[in-house]
């Protein structure tokens, strides 16, 4: 399952569930439909199906298996949006990626139709034809540590931790405190301030229990 289906699948399920707790609370239909954001109609469901099977995840469907997996719906995405059709160059087409992939299907081990790869990229909300950049970056070796980093969550180590930084935060210290309008109540701030120095954020997520453990230096 894609990034987008899944959140959208969580997205769904936590509706359902927070109606039918609504309505056991005693709220009208109508009123739950309005704080969830959801229809009258899913909020009748999503009670009786509650009452009838003690759950209110999606039912199977009935249909034709899906002929491209989300494991290479991902291959797909990463070759749109991670690769170049010029050496540090340029940007793929639907079409332009269409045609390559029918000449070196080895890129992802298929050949998608144009619409195919609209579709993927529609389905996760992707637009990278709409973004430029000063400085597009791309990995060459992108695929094999997309692989290595999905096989660490799905088959975690004992000890495994994640590390992040953020380095050179100016520490400013305003000259005067922010003033509000009595009127409109807009905010108004104080364009001078005093340079205290930098200081550096380091930290380290422990992925077994969750914790955050950080580190500041000047």
């Amino acid at each position: 399952m894609t990034l987008t289906s899944s959140i959208q699948t969580y997205s769904g399920t936590t509706h359902r569930q927070s109606a039918v707790v609504f309505t056991r609370k005693g709220f009208t239909i109508s009123a739950v439909a309005s704080i969830v954001g959801c229809s009258i109609s899913t909020v009748s469901r999503s009670r009786q199906r509650m009452a009838d099977t003690g759950n209110v995840v999606d039912l199977p469907r009935s249909g034709r298996p899906a002929i491209y997996s989300e494991t290479l719906k991902l291959k797909l995405i990463g070759f749109y949006c991670q690769t170049q059709p010029f050496p540090n160059s340029g940007r793929w087409t639907l079409r332009w990626a269409s045609i390559h992939l029918t000449k070196h299907p080895e890129c992802i081990n298929a050949s998608p139709s144009k619409s195919t790869i609209h579709r993927v990229l529609k389905d996760n909300n992707l637009k990278p034809h709409q973004s430029r950049y000063f400085l597009h970056i791309t990995d060459p070796n992108f695929f094999p540590k997309m692989e290595h980093l999905i096989k660490l969550y799905l088959n975690p180590p004992k000890n495994l931790f994640f590390f992040d930084e953020c380095p050179g935060i100016q520490i400013l210290k305003q000259l005067l405190p922010d003033l509000q309008t009595d009127n409109e109540k807009k905010r108004i701030e104080e364009f001078e301030y005093i340079r205290n120095g930098t200081t550096n954020v380091f930290a380290f997520f422990n992925y077994a229990n969750g914790n955050v453990y950080d580190r500041m230096s000047g």
